[in-house]
């Protein structure tokens, strides 16, 4: 009894899966194309370009927590690179996404918010692990770098927190964003945005 009381404690709790794909996206020429089932966006090219791409799915809820992860893997290389949120039927073809809506949080350690930058939390860069958590009952949404909570991005305002999608920018040669298989930093009181 007692050996099998400890294997019980020493065997991690699976991680939670993570559901969601990039859909819809678009950059200037060469085109970016879609990997890993979906779950990777990629443009290469030797020249800059905007990269944008949306995700399959959407918050429909109006009330609870929920929290997605995506392994910036990369097109850090000016810092042109952002991820968030925007209303669903946001294109995906225009140049610099900080408009129509979008909130998103920025390599450079700034906010990105309907085109205005503030100041936010810590850079990332490539092999860092960035989570998005609404928060409905708040109405707050908190990034994480590597699990650490950067604090408060975007409270109330202007911005409906419902009916938006992961979305994702990069300005550079090489772009490239997944959404993790299972997340890794599953903040308290979260479920997974699937």
């Amino acid at each position: 009894m007692k050996s099998l009381l400890l294997a019980s404690i020493s065997t991690p709790l699976p991680l939670p899966a993570q559901e969601i794909l990039w859909t819809n996206f678009k950059t200037s020429n060469p085109a970016a194309l879609s990997s890993n089932g979906g779950r990777t966006v990629r443009r290469t090219s030797t020249l800059n370009a905007w990269c944008h791409a949306s995700a399959n799915t959407y918050t429909r809820s109006t009330s609870g927590k929920y929290y997605f992860e995506i392994l910036v893997e990369d097109g850090i290389g000016n810092a042109g690179h952002a991820l968030g949120v925007a209303p669903v039927n946001t294109s995906v073809t225009s140049g610099n996404a900080g408009t129509s809506g979008r909130i998103q949080y920025h390599a450079g350690g700034r906010t990105r918010i309907n085109g205005v930058y503030s100041t936010y939390g810590d850079s990332y860069t490539t092999g860092d692990v960035i989570g998005l958590g609404y928060d409905f009952d708040l109405r707050t949404l908190r990034a994480y770098k590597n699990g650490v909570d950067q604090g408060i991005m975007y409270s109330g305002g202007a911005i409906p927190l419902s009916a938006m999608v992961p979305y994702w920018s990069a300005y550079y040669s090489v772009c490239e964003s997944t959404f993790v298989n299972n997340i890794e930093f599953l903040p308290p009181g979260y479920s997974v945005w699937n």
